[in-house]
């Protein structure tokens, strides 16, 4: 999808990993488009990720850490991309996935950010919370404006 819309957002703090969050972003942006691959940083570069990705059917973009073993050890899946991201070499591996194109959520956030600032206002967390969730589904209506 190349319209920069954001189909799923889990607003969480410091103390949750953006990995333990994986299968609850895909399941809300499945609601809203096909998934054909996700494209992740390394951050989400756990079996348990590889084996959700691998019962949907979607395909990996997850970039895979350099010392990363080729052993399956309860992935298969992320075994086969670990031996083709090696095989391959990085910056080709890059190329044919189209990792760059991951970079589009940093500027989805930006932008967010230049639009309705960078600071919450509300002073209890579930506020804080209602607060930015409100700026992403503003930023989503701007976008389908005619």
């Amino acid at each position: 999808m190349e319209t920069k819309e954001i189909l799923g957002i889990d607003i969480m703090d410091e103390r949750v990993s953006d990995s333990s969050q994986f299968e609850n972003l895909i399941e809300q942006s499945e609601k809203k488009a096909k998934i054909e691959r996700i494209l992740a940083n390394g951050a989400y570069d756990t079996k348990e990720n590889f084996n959700i990705l691998y019962e949907k059917g979607i395909g990996s973009g997850i970039k895979i850490r350099k010392n990363a073993s080729t052993l399956s050890r309860g992935s298969p899946y992320r075994k086969k991309c670990v031996r083709e991201i090696k095989e391959m070499g990085y910056e080709e591996w890059k190329k044919q996935y189209d990792y760059g194109k991951r970079w589009a959520v940093e500027g989805v956030f930006s932008s967010v950010k230049r639009i309705f600032g960078e600071t919450v206002k509300a002073h209890s967390q579930s506020s804080a919370i209602n607060e930015v969730m409100r700026k992403f589904v503003i930023y989503n209506m701007l976008l389908n404006i005619d």
